[in-house]
């Protein structure tokens, strides 16, 4: 009827009524209020500080060092001193995961069994570090002499590959796995 307006309520649909401008609007205020805020947090995981590969590499070979010395001094709490313990070896085609005690026990067996002459790398050791620096890959070719006390003195040289895993575990790094061999 002419002269007559209509009263709709809010809820009510009505073709004269757009609701895409709304919607619309609320897409491109909520995008004005995130946007910043991503390109925020963007910008913090971009600028974290890069793990120093050079010092962390130089701890893995003062590991490396510090099981030297433990088998020249005959030392097997300090060899096993950065070992996890969630420690696994393979080693001669079996796969062990031995305690802390089990280790302790074979190698002072073994420390007390033998005078090192030799415990000394072929190669420069490869080390190599995850993206994060919370896992390292060491591989390592050694040749070791010693003088068996069980067998008369006799003089043994092995020469040894391994592949060592180091995880980072609370700021410190630990031996995590090791697969090794002998010629």
């Amino acid at each position: 009827m002419p002269g007559r307006t209509e009263q709709l309520s809010p809820t009510s649909p009505s073709p004269a009524r757009c609701t895409s401008h709304k919607t619309k609007f609320h897409y491109y205020s909520t995008m004005k209020f995130y946007t910043p805020i991503f390109l925020l947090l963007f910008a913090v995981q971009a600028c974290k500080s890069r793990p120093d590969i050079e010092a962390e590499k130089k701890i893995i070979l003062d590991i490396h060092d510090q099981q030297r010395k433990a088998h020249l001094e005959k030392n097997p709490k300090l060899f096993l001193g950065n070992s996890s313990v969630d420690y696994i070896e393979v080693n001669r085609g079996v796969v062990r995961k031995p305690s802390y005690t089990e280790s302790l026990k074979k190698f002072e067996s073994y420390f007390n069994s033998v005078d090192f002459i030799k415990w000394d790398d072929v190669s420069p050791t490869i080390i190599s570090f995850s993206d994060d620096a919370t896992m390292a890959t060491v591989v390592v070719d050694k040749l070791v002499v010693v003088r068996n006390k069980v067998e008369g003195n006799k003089l043994d040289t092995t020469q040894y590959a391994w592949l060592a895993i180091f995880k980072k575990m609370n700021g410190k790094w630990q031996l995590h796995r090791m697969g090794s061999t002998n010629k």
